[in-house]
């Protein structure tokens, strides 16, 4: 990595995208790249894999065992970065989820939304999907704090599903939806 003052960095070592924005007098982000977004995931202590789905930049990690995205989007005119991103881990869901524990979930929770998505006939997702946009009024401790966020949710929901499909279980036949209702961790749809 370049050094800020245009040094090549001594012993390989790797600088936070933070202390990089900091050396370098940077304040605000004026948009997302991927390799920004890759330096401020491993800053706080994620694998990263960077991908792409067609011409969409996608960086791959995971939370807890739980595996997610995160996708670049809306590209900035003339430039090579994007006005925002999403975040998404997604289960494939075997059986149904009932409406209302989504919409509990959702009530309870700030910032991300939980959904189901139907891939096609036979396959449905639960989608967590976490928007993220810092563009021209924010820094890079604030990208740290939304990663945060979404490290908080995603963790929570494991737990919450955990909990919920348990508690559904054992009330049988009261609400057979939920008690045939199985999400685990799945690649993305």
């Amino acid at each position: 990595m370049t050094h800020p003052n245009g040094s090549g960095s001594s012993h390989g070592e790797t600088l936070r995208a933070s202390e990089v924005a900091a050396q370098a007098g940077a304040a605000d982000i004026r948009g997302l790249t991927v390799d920004g977004m890759r330096e401020a995931l491993q800053a706080a202590g994620y694998r990263v894999e960077v991908a792409a789905t067609g011409d969409v930049p996608v960086l791959r990690s995971a939370t807890g065992g739980l595996a997610f995205e995160v996708r670049l989007a809306n590209r900035i005119a003339d430039r090579e970065d994007f006005a925002d991103a999403a975040f998404l881990a997604s289960f494939a869901l075997q059986g149904s989820l009932p409406g209302d524990l989504l919409n509990a979930w959702n009530k309870s929770r700030r910032f991300a939304r939980l959904f189901v998505e139907d891939a096609d006939d036979e396959r449905k997702f639960l989608v967590l999907c976490m928007d993220l946009s810092l563009v021209g009024n924010s820094n890079p401790h604030a990208l740290g704090a939304q990663i945060a966020i979404w490290d908080s949710l995603a963790q929570s929901l494991v737990t919450w599903l955990r909990e919920t499909l348990a508690a559904a279980s054992r009330a049988g036949s009261n609400d057979n939806a939920a008690h045939r209702a199985h999400a685990q961790p799945a690649a993305s749809p």
